[in-house]
């Protein structure tokens, strides 16, 4: 696999990409690349494959491919490439082999312009959380966020593909863009929208699969102004985190490695910084009751579309909203919960928080943070027959059969 002629290429008026080509065994000849709007063309990193080095490592190490950069590449990141990363991403994956990567140049340059600290954001618990720790209540300007993205990677979907309910991936994105800006204008930060083709690459594997990997690929490949990056944790805290990760090999390369794998992807210019692993995922939640934008602008839900109130019922809505009853505190996320129908199906959601508790980390703390305010959930037996009923349907049902099943016992 080879990565040459690194470019600079203007978009019509508005959009300026930042483009290398590639060829592959795999994918042939080919581009990689990353845009921006054009007032913020100097971010991108144009004497540097390493953003790109990042998108292309897991690929080439699937299909057996070495890498060969005709260009220059950060000395700490090639070094921590070969020397320890590949190893943990085959500890990840058995199948991956270590290949051998060169570059033409390196360099140990610090680059003078990197003066920004940045984070992603996606109006989640955990990205909100980042926001809250490093810009609300961080007084220190050497560790301040001064500047939010969103990248086009993965989350919003298959490259040129749709969504699990058959939304142009392309308009999800460009919806949830929209209401994100709401916030960002609001607390006067830059919004650094980054489209990309670098899940192209990473098409045959699930987002969260290779999910570390793409998120860091367009922050190195901004990273001319950019000092320090927060990557919002997956929601783990250390001491659960210590117990599940090997839990998600295969499945959640974040949630198996992220916080040492992490730091052997900065390079000399540009530290990466795991955030939120010191809180659970009930911590964060409660922080946002503090963080009034988040009563307008929390978006968790895995169901909905952007400018629609979060569910209140499937996973993601579920738990925050058990977390916030057992505060009382739900009634205040009105404007962007649907309260209503959380309400109807609560004792549900408790069954379900009940019958996960010891397969499922962020149910058991939940469960355990009711325990210890002394709020009422439903009664434990209930709970219990719950879960056997839960158990029947699964063992003597179809996958279809269960659905219909619990729309008609109004099951989440």
């Amino acid at each position: 696999m080879k990565l040459q002629n690194l470019r600079i290429e203007h978009l019509g008026f508005e959009e300026v990409a930042l483009i290398a080509d590639v060829e592959s065994v795999k994918f042939g000849k080919n581009t990689i690349w990353v845009s921006v709007s054009k007032e913020y063309e100097s971010w991108l990193c144009t004497s540097r494959y390493d953003g790109f080095l990042v998108a292309l490592l897991y690929p080439a190490m699937v299909y057996g491919e070495d890498i060969e950069i005709n260009g220059t590449v950060s000395k700490r990141l090639l070094r921590n490439i070969n020397k320890y990363a590949q190893d943990i991403l085959m500890a990840y994956n058995a199948k991956l082999r270590r290949i051998s990567i060169t570059a033409k140049e390196v360099s140990s340059e610090i680059f003078k312009t990197a003066k920004h600290i940045g984070t992603g954001f996606s109006g989640g618990v955990d990205s909100f959380s980042t926001i809250y720790n490093n810009f609300a209540n961080e007084n220190d300007e050497e560790y301040k966020i001064d500047t939010l993205f969103n990248f086009n990677v993965g989350a919003h979907g298959r490259y040129l593909g749709t969504t699990s309910n058959g939304m142009d991936s392309g308009k999800l994105r460009q919806l949830r863009k929209e209401f994100l800006k709401q916030y960002t204008d609001s607390i006067g930060l830059p919004f650094i929208s980054v489209d990309s083709n670098i899940h192209f690459y990473h098409d045959e594997w699930r987002h969260l699969h290779t999910q570390l990997l793409t998120i860091v690929s367009p922050v190195l490949a901004v990273s001319q102004n950019l000092r320090k990056y927060y990557i919002a944790s997956v929601g783990l805290n250390y001491d659960k985190w210590i117990n599940v990760a090997t839990e998600e090999r295969f499945i959640s390369l974040a949630g198996f490695c992220e916080p040492y794998l992490l730091p052997l992807l900065s390079t000399e210019s540009t530290e990466l910084i795991c955030d939120g692993m010191q809180h659970t995922r009930v911590q964060k939640t409660l922080q946002l009751i503090d963080y009034e934008p988040t009563k307008r602008f929390l978006n968790v839900c895995d169901t909905r579309e952007p400018q629609k109130k979060n569910c209140g019922i499937c996973v993601k809505c579920g738990r925050v909203g058990l977390t916030l009853s057992i505060v009382n505190k739900l009634n205040e996320y009105t404007e962007v919960f649907d309260i209503e129908q959380f309400k109807k199906k609560e004792f549900h959601l408790w069954g379900d928080a009940f019958i996960k508790y010891n397969s499922d980390f962020f149910m058991s703390d939940i469960i355990d943070f009711a325990k210890e305010k002394g709020y009422k959930t439903p009664p434990y037996f209930a709970l219990f027959m719950y879960g056997i009923l839960l158990k029947i349907i699964r063992k003597l049902f179809s996958k279809n059969s269960r659905t219909k099943l619990r729309k008609l016992l109004k099951m989440p």
